[in-house]
């Protein structure tokens, strides 16, 4: 863990069993004082609360029991936990003061216990025996008229200076406030930088907010940090942790809430913190010419390397940058100016951690999820362990597309603002994911829209020539009626052959558009009884599930509907073999026909032998009857296609909208945000 400052969440106004409006039963001996001390200490752990102050009306017998217990929590296996996991108390005193006003005074949490009994000689209280299960009757601290008076005291106790707070009750409304009518004088004068409210911070009204934050000439524009708490004195902790603030601190004292008041809008939240999903937790170096062993562990938030020239500063952050295996651009020759970073990176690589077998290992965390980079100076391999796997080796672009970092030198951070490339490198580096992922979906849809294009341009085309073919026929069979019409001395039986005719060539058209669905519907079928060929992917016998039995029902019905469906494929493809029934009755249908096409084209070479002497006009309408057949041929087959594409159009339209609408999220992503 490292030392630097953290957001804790805390609740600073809890009672205890002696308080004298307690709810429930009151521990009458030290051991029932210990157990309750106990189960106090795990409903702050059940609650996520990381900080109480105990702070009785003008008492502090309590505090010690509390303390203790926080003291020898022990984790789920019995062992004491480390001091970073600990909940945090604080000693604490409700005041009553002559004001008229309530105050909290709180002292540092290392502060000694057998020193807290003297306050109420400093503070003029009157104490009962610290075994009477309840606490004195609470009297106002009359002769304390001023918040400035109650410093001067405290000040006075040179164990007592620089090492307390007071919290002034700011609650919007009661008799308790210090902002109440007429306080106004108070508010200006008082030497305190917090308060706190009875309740939840999000209630106050705006004229309040308006007064804490300052904003209030008439209350000097004093703005304070603010912290609700719960006053919680129920027995079954009903009110414990229900309003808190996060306060962000290093070390639990209260000049660190202090500073957190001086700095309240960085370190005093009343909602979650919003922590880095992305972060860097250790930097171990196992040797070094220039530093030796170094071990190093980050803050999640800010961390910063302060030292004079030539301590290893930049030694440090070039180590990061190089186990992280950034990629640092690079110049050309005509860039005289600006030096080859990567060829002093490389220098301080080779001389001060390949002569000593370094390796260099890096901890990170994503979204929770330690992970570790190693990177060997001697050997030149980078190994990657996630979470509680081994180490295993990877690329250096694998790292990067883990965490894609922003690492400058002095002189290359001068840089940026004037080089186009190295622009756009800051620019894109923390949000290198979410482009990566954007331009996969684009690769996608790149390629949809392309497939999209062209069956749009192939319809269009098979439009045009559909519609030129259906113009051509109509044409065809308007020549061929008038040239049958112009033949002199066929009898009427003979013209009606030649009108038969042209009935059985649309008969034999729409005979071959059936013949050729029915292809298309045999190469379906057995398309999809390849695919169910594989289906259903099973459960593998040594998958670890929470829901076993249930997911193996599952997979007994999707296997019983998949038998069925692939019954019903078996079945067509059955249905459309050569040699199946239906298909041979078929077949017997066709010859039918084709026996009375061929009795009908008999007749009508008949009736055009017998029309010789029109020679001419007879072969005018042999070439016309091919082109007409041919023609509807081709009229017949593009408007299967057309029919199969579908409303193509459609798709297309929507996969271009798709597009723009990427490419303008694409440019509102937040690129200051990790």
């Amino acid at each position: 863990m490292d030392h630097g400052a953290h957001f804790h969440r805390c609740d600073f106004q809890v009672h205890s069993p002696r308080d004298t409006n307690w709810a429930g039963d009151r521990p009458s001996n030290e051991e029932e004082r210990a157990e309750y001390a106990n189960q106090f200490i795990a409903a702050c752990r059940e609650r996520g609360l990381d900080v109480v102050a105990i702070t009785d009306h003008h008492d502090f017998a309590f505090f010690h029991y509390i303390k203790q217990a926080a003291l020898s929590e022990q984790d789920e296996n019995g062992h004491e936990l480390p001091e970073s996991r600990r909940i945090t108390v604080f000693p604490g005193m409700e005041l009553t003061l002559g004001v008229p006003c309530q105050a909290l005074l709180i002292l540092d949490s290392t502060f000694p216990t057998e020193f807290l009994s003297s306050i109420y000689a400093i503070l003029s209280i009157q104490s009962n025996d610290p075994t009477e299960h309840i606490h004195a009757p609470v009297k106002c601290l009359e002769h304390f008229t001023d918040l400035v008076e109650l410093h001067k005291r405290l000040d006075d106790n040179e164990s007592l200076r620089g090492r307390y707070i007071v919290l002034p009750n700011v609650t919007d409304g009661g008799n308790s406030s210090m902002l109440r009518s007429k306080f106004k004088a108070h508010y200006n004068r008082m030497p305190c930088v917090g308060g706190y409210l009875d309740g939840p911070y999000s209630k106050l009204g705006n004229g309040t907010l308006k007064i804490l934050n300052g904003l209030d000439r008439e209350y000097g524009n004093k703005a304070i940090g603010v912290f609700p708490t719960s006053d919680n004195r129920q027995l079954d902790f009903g009110e414990l942790g229900k309003h808190t603030a996060w306060v962000k601190w290093a070390e639990p004292t209260a000049e660190a809430l202090r500073q957190a008041c001086l700095a309240r809008h960085t370190r005093i939240l009343h909602q979650p913190p919003e922590l880095p999903a992305v972060i860097i937790t250790s930097l171990e170096v196992s040797n070094s010419k220039f530093l030796g062993p170094l071990v190093l562990e980050f803050n999640p938030q800010y961390n910063c390397l302060i030292g004079g020239r030539g301590t290893g500063k930049s030694t440090i952050l070039e180590y990061l940058r190089w186990a992280l295996c950034d990629q640092p651009p690079r110049y050309s020759e005509d860039d005289d100016e600006v030096p080859d970073f990567q060829a002093k990176r490389n220098s301080l690589i080779l001389n001060t951690l390949v002569p000593v077998q370094a390796v260099v290992t890096v901890g990170f965390s994503i979204n929770g999820v330690p992970h570790l980079v190693q990177r060997d100076s001697q050997k030149s391999t980078v190994s990657l362990k996630i979470a509680d796997s081994e180490f295993r080796e990877c690329t250096e672009q694998e790292v990067r597309d883990l965490l894609s970092i922003r690492a400058y030198s002095q002189k290359q951070l001068s840089a940026v603002g004037v080089r186009t490339d190295e622009l756009v490198r800051f620019i894109e580096a923390p949000i290198k994911r979410q482009l990566a992922d954007i331009d996969g979906t684009l690769d996608d849809l790149k390629a949809q829209i392309r497939g999209h294009y062209q069956t749009v341009q192939r319809k269009r085309a098979l439009e045009r020539d559909t519609s030129r073919d259906d113009i051509e026929a109509q044409s065809l069979q308007q020549q061929i009626d008038t040239l049958r019409n112009s033949l002199k001395g066929l009898t009427d039986a003979d013209r009606e052959t030649l009108t038969q005719h042209d009935l059985v060539s649309t008969e034999e058209q729409v005979i071959q558009a059936w013949g050729r669905e029915l292809e298309r519907l045999e190469n379906s079928v057995r398309q999809v009884a390849q695919e169910i060929s594989t289906m259903p992917r099973l459960l593998s016998p040594a998958a670890r599930l929470h829901h076993k039995d249930m997911l193996e029902q599952i997979e007994a019905q999707v296997q019983a509907i998949v038998k069925v469906a692939k019954g019903h494929v078996d079945a067509a493809t059955n249905v459309l073999a050569a040699s199946s029934p239906a298909m041979g009755q078929l077949a017997e249908l066709r010859r039918q026909w084709t026996a009375k096409r061929d009795a009908q084209n008999t007749l009508y070479e008949g009736v055009k032998q017998r029309a010789s002497s029109h020679e001419t006009q007879l072969n005018q309408i042999t070439t016309a009857e091919e082109r007409l057949k041919t023609v509807r041929g081709l009229v017949s087959q593009n408007k299967e296609r057309l029919a199969a594409f579908g409303n193509r159009e459609e798709s297309y339209q929507k996969a271009k909208r798709e597009w723009v609408k990427i490419y303008k999220d694409r440019g509102c992503i937040p690129v200051l945000r990790w």
